[in-house]
């Protein structure tokens, strides 16, 4: 097991599974940035598969506080954390390397099931907010599309109402598209047409 030190121009962004305090200060921090990976910007969570030319290893990364103090990038110090990777994907992001061994040597395939369930949830709810806002993009034009006289129709209520009921709630707001966004936002479609599984 080797700990790499790879250097490339670019910054991909590294998501924490979990918060990690600044040892000095307590601060916490859910990401940093390193150029160990694709170098091409993208953001890496943990169940993502990594570029291919990454090995199955321990990869070291940091992470800098201020403190609190800010403006000056002397007052920054820079701690180390270390990015535990198996076959290719991201498992776990620690704070030394002999908690990366540990996570590599007792990773198995319960581990793979929990961590694909935790992903099919994240594409279920994605696909579900994606249809759902397709849809009601779809009416919102269709609505924009209609003279003033058939407009005031779809206010007055049924049945000329009946094919916007989804979108009314939001014709006035100031910004309808964003308001239709921020309900699907608070909506969890996580677990709709989920799979049985034999491990629950």
């Amino acid at each position: 097991m080797i700990l790499h030190k790879l250097k490339s121009p670019l910054y991909d962004t590294i998501l924490f599974p979990r918060p990690i305090a600044c040892p000095t200060c307590g601060k916490l921090y859910y990401k940093t940035t390193t150029r160990q990976f694709n170098n091409s910007m993208v953001t890496y969570e943990v169940g993502d598969l990594l570029p291919t030319h990454v090995s199955d290893d321990i990869v070291e990364g940091r992470y800098g506080c201020d403190h609190g103090v800010g403006g000056n990038p002397e007052n920054i110090e820079f701690f180390t954390v270390y990015f535990v990777i198996y076959h290719k994907m991201l498992i776990d992001v620690v704070v030394t390397p002999e908690e990366g061994r540990k996570k590599q040597d007792s990773f198995g395939f319960e581990d793979l099931l929990l961590l694909y369930e935790g992903i099919y949830k994240e594409r279920n709810d994605f696909k579900e907010k994606y249809v759902h806002l397709k849809k009601r993009m779809q009416t919102y034009a269709n609505y924009l599309k209609l003279p003033l006289e058939e407009k005031k129709k779809v206010w007055v209520g049924p049945p000329g109402s009946i094919p916007y009921m989804n979108i009314i709630p939001h014709l006035d707001q100031q910004d309808p598209i964003a308001s239709i966004i921020s309900e699907l936002d608070e909506k969890d479609y996580s677990i709709k047409n989920n799979l049985i599984r034999p491990w629950k």
